[in-house]
Order: C-alpha cells, then structure tokens, then sequence
C-alpha cells in the first residue's frame, strides 16, 4: 500500500511476501494490518509473482474475498451529531407518512416531537428534549379512514 497515494509498487509498503509454496489446493486465508493506509489518499495493490519452483499442475492463484474490516483498534464507535440523526428521523417521518398520507408535514413534525422518547441529558440542547421513538409516534397516528378501492 501507499498512504501517500498513487502507484503502490513504487516505493510503497509491502505488507508481506505473502507465502511460499502452498500445495494445498484450497483457499487460504490472511490477514494483515493496514493501519498505516489510513489516508483519504491511500492505495492498495495487488501483485502476483513466482519463482522456478512453482508447482505447474495448480490453477492459479486469485483473491476470492477482499474486505478492510475497520482502519481503527476499537471496532464500533458512537457517532453522533445531526449528520447521524437526519437519517433516522427521515425514516421514522417516512413510516408515519405510510400510516396515514393524509397527515400534512406539520402532522409529521408533531408526532415526531410529542411522541419521543424523553431524554434527560438533551433537554438543554433541543427543543423538546426528546429523542424520536418510531414505535411510540407510530402508535399515536390514526390509520386512513374513508379509502374505497375499484377495481376495473
């Protein structure tokens, strides 16, 4: 990899000279830590070399799976801030726009606020000192009355 960007061949880090002769026939799996590639400009690469020892009755080699599992030793993190909530609370006015498409944006935004969940530590820091609640909105919003269907 190089965490500079551009060709990582060309003075790169090499994360390792992965194996020598392997005459397993199956797939292997590794790991390597990459932790030094944590730049927006980081490239990996992937080369495939041999030697006059190869074996010429194999296949081939290939990568069957490639994942990078997390750039940081604490695996999950909380998140926070509107960037994370926007979407959750996008969602939850989506579903009760579902219950009942009659209900106005203005319907919305009070099902959100008066049926959230109260949250001690945020009372000073938004206006009802809530956190949205789906289950809790949705189970205050009256279902559509009055739908008649034809069929033709």
């Amino acid at each position: 990899y190089k965490s500079t960007g551009g060709d990582p061949f060309t003075g790169g880090t090499s994360v390792a000279n992965v194996f020598g002769p392997i005459n397993t026939g199956g797939v292997v799996s590794v790991s390597y830590d990459i932790s030094g590639c944590n730049t927006a400009a980081c490239t990996l690469g992937f080369r495939y070399r041999t030697d006059s020892n190869s074996n010429a009755a194999w296949d081939g080699v290939g990568i069957v799976q490639f994942s990078i599992k997390s750039f940081n030793n604490s695996g999950y993190g909380l998140l926070n801030g509107t960037s994370m909530a926007s979407p959750h609370v996008a969602g939850i006015a989506t579903m009760i726009r579902a219950r009942n498409p009659d209900f106005t944006y203005a319907d919305v935004v009070t099902a959100l606020e008066d049926y959230g969940t109260l949250a001690g530590g945020i009372s000073g820091s938004t206006k009802t000192g809530r956190v949205v609640n789906a289950a809790n909105s949705l189970k205050h919003i009256p279902k559509t009355t009055g739908l008649s269907l034809s069929v033709l």
